[in-house]
């Protein structure tokens, strides 16, 4: 038995000094990088910074300067103070940086839901966070944040760390700190904000986008009614005050009222200089920086008023968010950028519909030499395997040229191209776009333009922006030089293309997307001028309104997107589609961009030649190079490319009255018999 327990003792004291050494190891492992983060006071005292933004001319866009829009500790309410340490760190006049009970109470909550339901965060950590490390959530830079913390508490005192804080934290619509916040949900300074409005402020922080009250109303009174209950509970307010606070209502029509057509641009601009030198957006508001965009002022005034003109409401009676983007082809800079809408569109992701087809499977068809644009395809009613898209309105119109196809949007001849696709390719196009990893799956329902996670809109403006520049990938953007106070270069745009299609693969998906715009779904457009696009709709299954409408276009200098949504729990008013509002704010917008000179046509490449075909034959669905007998109202011209030229030649030398429609399954409908196999490329 003693021998039994000496046993059981080394086996637990063996495993115990195991766990120890181990746990000691990894703590090493990301405790020890987290030394070479070092604290530094000044970036808390930044009276003299000045992030300035420059329009492409050299104008000042915006100046946003930290001491001007300084709040010092003495100017802020009481309220306005009480609202934030209760709701967000009610022990912080208490801890010296770590509140450690708070820390065991998130503890025991996330065990208990067996998942992390609770921060434990304190205001000092929120502050190093915003002004010295990145978003990034690993346990070196949780370390960094707990040692800078507590070093933080000795440096300077617990006012200035409050003072500093509500200076600096982001409330969503591109507004940093509480004075900005203040103006732009309730038109006010914030020595003028009530007790309910400093609630409403104090509420949003955690997840602005989710609760700012011109995102979600119900959500944004919750939040604000439990800041004021935790500030009744902490004896910072009395009952009377708690209850009329409570019943203050929010001016909706005030939210934005003095929003000027430049800020989402600056905003974006911000986000962008971020990424760039590798940290948060709140942490550029603390630097010295002059910052050269791609700005066009007479665009960017012509896009936002084409996007505020169109009034649109959603399911819920709602405004419907907007936003658009322009893009110069040869430089990649965006020239003109708006958003009217409360999500982050830096960062935010959503399905693009058939916007998708020309990326997805047009261009990469015409890639593979699998296409011609008077290629036939059966457009019917088609099983994949246990995948069954239907078309829009449940309509199919037989066999149809890619051509055809493309302009009527029609979804199963689509997923017939995908579905033919080497997919190792395919991957290769859309890692080069987009940037995804190589190791995705490739489903046909991409085709339609559902992902996984769904596309930026600079995503989305990459993809035809490609296209516009014959096949050569560059990531559009807003930032063309980063220069400190001196004027010493921190940053040069250098315009770095790299080719992902061939120029007859382009001039070829263009050629098709003309016709869109000609007499497709974007025919309201009607322009006077090459331009090529592709209208995109998003429905949600089970419902008859939609959630998004897009229309994506360009011509030989200008690429443009137009994209129109609901939040999540809504969708768009009965009858908004990829082809009405988008391709009006498009059409309103060429029309000012191109009153005085309108773009040159697109210029036919050397890979791709133009050709006369048998109309007779074509309508039967064969390809084949009119012969000198033919008459010429039986001859139509198409492009092909070099790569991939039709090699039969008509034997017809008689006018041919009547024709018979393809009959026979082409390449396309042979392949469904071995679709498991094309399913995984």
């Amino acid at each position: 038995m003693k021998k039994y327990k000496s046993n059981l003792f080394k086996l637990v004291l063996w495993v115990s000094l195991s766990l120890f050494f181990v746990g000691f190891a990894v703590f090493l492992y990301f405790f020890v990088p987290s030394l070479n983060i070092k604290l530094d006071v000044e970036k808390l005292h930044d009276d003299n910074v000045a992030v300035e933004i420059f329009s492409a001319d050299g104008k000042m866009l915006d100046k946003q300067s930290f001491a001007d829009e300084y709040v010092t500790f003495d100017k802020i309410p009481a309220h306005v103070k009480n609202s934030f340490v209760c709701l967000e760190d009610k022990r912080f006049f208490d801890h010296n940086g770590i509140d450690f009970f708070r820390i065991a109470g998130a503890l025991f909550e996330n065990i208990k839901s067996m998942r992390f339901k609770e921060g434990a965060s304190t205001i000092t950590q929120q502050l190093i966070k915003n002004t010295h490390l990145s978003n990034e959530k690993t346990l070196t830079r949780k370390f960094a944040e707990i040692r800078l913390a507590l070093q933080l508490e000795k440096e300077i005192s617990k006012e200035k760390i409050l003072e500093v804080y509500l200076n600096s934290i982001y409330f969503g619509n591109n507004c940093f700190g509480i004075a900005q916040a203040s103006r732009y949900y309730f038109d006010k300074d914030v020595q003028q904000l009530s007790l309910a409005q400093s609630a409403t402020l104090a509420g949003m922080i955690s997840a602005p986008n989710a609760y700012s009250p011109d995102k979600n109303m119900a959500k944004c009174i919750e939040r604000r009614n439990l800041a004021l209950k935790v500030m009744l509970d902490n004896g910072k307010i009395l009952q009377q005050e708690y209850q009329n606070a409570t019943n203050e209502q929010i001016d909706v029509a005030k939210i934005g009222i003095k929003n000027d057509n430049n800020k989402s641009y600056a905003y974006m601009t911000i986000c962008e200089v971020a990424d760039i030198f590798g940290i948060t957006p709140s942490q550029v508001k603390h630097l010295d920086l002059k910052i050269h965009t791609f700005l066009d002022e007479e665009k960017q005034k012509a896009l936002a008023d084409s996007v505020k003109n169109q009034n649109i409401k959603t399911q819920n009676k709602k405004n419907a968010q907007k936003m658009a983007i322009s893009v110069d082809n040869d430089t990649c800079g965006v020239e003109a950028f708006f958003a009217n809408t409360n999500q982050d569109v830096y960062s935010l992701k959503r399905q693009i519909g058939s916007t998708a087809k020309p990326i997805v499977c047009l261009a990469p068809s015409f890639e593979q030499n699998l296409i011609t644009p008077s290629t036939f395809l059966l457009d019917e009613k088609t099983d994949f395997g246990g995948y069954r898209p239907s078309n829009s309105s449940d309509k199919y119109d037989g066999w149809i040229t890619v051509r055809q196809a493309i302009a009527k949007s029609k979804n199963v001849p689509a997923v017939k191209l995908l579905n033919a696709l080497n997919k190792q390719k395919l991957k290769d196009n859309l890692h080069d776009i987009w940037g995804w990893q190589k190791d995705f799956d490739v489903n046909l329902n991409m085709a339609l333009g559902s992902f996984e996670q769904g596309l930026t809109l600079m995503q989305l403006a990459d993809s035809y922006l490609t296209l516009a520049n014959d096949g050569f990938v560059q990531k559009c953007s807003f930032v063309s030089k980063i220069e400190d106070k001196n004027g010493n270069v921190l940053y040069q745009n250098n315009h770095i293309k790299n080719k992902t299609f061939r120029e007859d693969t382009a001039f070829l998906t263009t050629q098709v997307l003309k016709d869109v715009a000609k007499y497709g779904t974007a025919r309201n457009l009607s322009p006077d001028f090459d331009l090529a696009g592709k209208t995109g709709t998003v429905g949600k299954k089970g419902c008859k309104n939609n959630s998004d409408a897009l229309f994506c276009s360009y011509t030989s200098t200008d690429t443009t997107v137009f994209w129109v949504f609901a939040d999540y729990d809504d969708l768009l008013q009965s009858g908004v589609t990829g082809s009405g509002a988008p391709v009006d704010m498009a059409k309103d917008f060429y029309s000012k961009i191109y009153k005085i000179q309108k773009p040159r046509d697109f210029v036919q490449p050397s890979s791709v030649v133009k050709t006369k075909l048998d109309k007779v034959l074509l309508n039967q669905g064969k390809i084949a190079i009119a012969n000198g007998k033919i008459p010429q109202n039986e001859v139509v011209e198409e492009y092909f490319s070099v790569y991939n030229l039709p090699k039969q030649i008509s034997d017809r030398c008689c006018p041919m009255q009547k024709v018979a429609p393809p009959t026979e399954k082409n390449f396309f409908d042979e392949l469904l018999i071995d679709f498991e196999r094309l399913k995984i490329g």
